[in-house]
């Protein structure tokens, strides 16, 4: 009887041992879950994207990815100031290149190099491509010009919601935030635990900035990620997260 009585509080601590053993596995396990990425672009530099679209995602504490162009820099015609530009990267935005059709990349490339370099601006890992211009082809081209991430629109059969990352490369499908079904792609990468990015733009339909349809997908992607089902990053960051 003296024996079970002093060995009643061991067995009293061993169960709660246990039990901080079991939520312990519970809390790992739920740490490894894998969730869906999802990037919002904009293949526009227009000053409406710092006006309008920026509060709206720095309200959800989500960031954006600017596409960089020779035509799209900070301070140009009919694009963001510097100081705007410089806000945002500052909060945490990233820049991708756009992909310039009209001319061949050994022409377009070195002009826009020399003016990110005099800008102090990097060209980043992702390179956007417009609907319909991208290529398989253009890959290793990519990857010498010190590109790890092809951004295209499902071209050649490849696959708009990839979701494991390769080391070396990594084709990641677009689709534009107002164009087509654009929550029922949200949710099939969630379902997939895949990577989903949405563009917004000034000019092309599928893409156009909608206000009204803007603010109701930035809220339906917080409310999945207020789920823990989703997580809203950039480019390169889910590239990391999926490898």
């Amino acid at each position: 009887e003296q024996l079970d009585e002093e060995k009643r509080p061991l067995d009293v601590k061993k169960e709660h041992l246990e039990q901080q053993l079991v939520d312990l596995e519970n809390q790992y396990e739920q740490s490894r879950k894998k969730k869906a990425t999802v990037q919002v672009l904009f293949s526009s530099l227009d000053p409406q994207v710092y006006s309008l679209c920026y509060p709206v995602l720095k309200d959800y504490g989500f960031t954006g990815v600017l596409a960089l162009s020779e035509k799209q820099l900070p301070g140009a015609k009919g694009c963001m100031s510097k100081k705007q530009y410089q806000e945002l990267i500052d909060a945490g935005w990233t820049t991708c290149i756009l992909w310039d059709s009209s001319k061949s990349v050994d022409k377009w490339y070195p002009s826009l190099k020399k003016k990110l370099d005099k800008a102090d601006i990097e060209q980043g890992m992702a390179m956007y491509f417009p609907m319909n211009t991208y290529s398989n082809s253009y890959d290793k081209k990519l990857q010498e010009l010190g590109f790890k991430i092809a951004i295209h629109h499902g071209e050649e059969g490849n696959t708009l919601i990839p979701t494991t990352a390769d080391a070396t490369f990594w084709r990641i499908g677009s689709v534009g935030l107002m164009g087509n079904k654009p929550k029922w792609r949200m949710n099939e990468a969630i379902a997939l635990q895949g990577n989903m990015l949405f563009t917004v733009g000034f000019k092309d339909e599928e893409e156009l900035y909608n206000e009204r349809s803007y603010k109701s997908m930035i809220g339906y992607f917080a409310q999945h990620a207020t789920n823990e089902e989703l997580v809203v990053t950039g480019v390169e960051t889910a590239w990391e997260y999926h490898q």
